[in-house]
């Protein structure tokens, strides 16, 4: 039995989105990720499964542009990750900068504190 090339490229993206959804849930349930970052994995999962469907619709782009429907798919899937990395280094941005404000504060403290008792 010979699989097409496009049924080939429809399995791979499936079950390269089903595998990530595996680990996911499996980071999620032993808590070493948070809900909501699970949510937005478990959607991109999701959007590359939708995708793998969408071979056949992606294919007059990957023409258009003379690759592949898979690296289409791929590439796209690169973009979405890159903008979940620039919005996780947003959040970590924020959070240092949290981080920082607690620690004058603590410092603050420790000095009012200080200077109390030894008066």
């Amino acid at each position: 039995m010979r699989v097409s090339r496009q049924a080939a490229q429809i399995l791979q993206i499936a079950l390269i989105a089903v595998l990530v959804g595996v680990l996911i849930l499996n980071l999620s349930r032993r808590r070493l990720i948070t809900f909501s970052y699970t949510v937005g994995w478990l959607s991109l999962c999701g959007v590359a499964l939708l995708g793998s469907l969408l071979v056949p619709v992606v294919e007059p782009i990957s023409r258009f542009l003379k690759v592949e429907p898979f690296t289409v798919v791929g590439g796209s899937a690169v973009l979405i990750l890159l903008a979940i990395c620039i919005q996780l280094t947003v959040s970590i941005s924020g959070l240092q900068r949290q981080l920082n404000e607690v620690n004058e504060v603590v410092a603050l403290l420790r000095d009012k504190v200080e200077n109390d008792s030894t008066r």
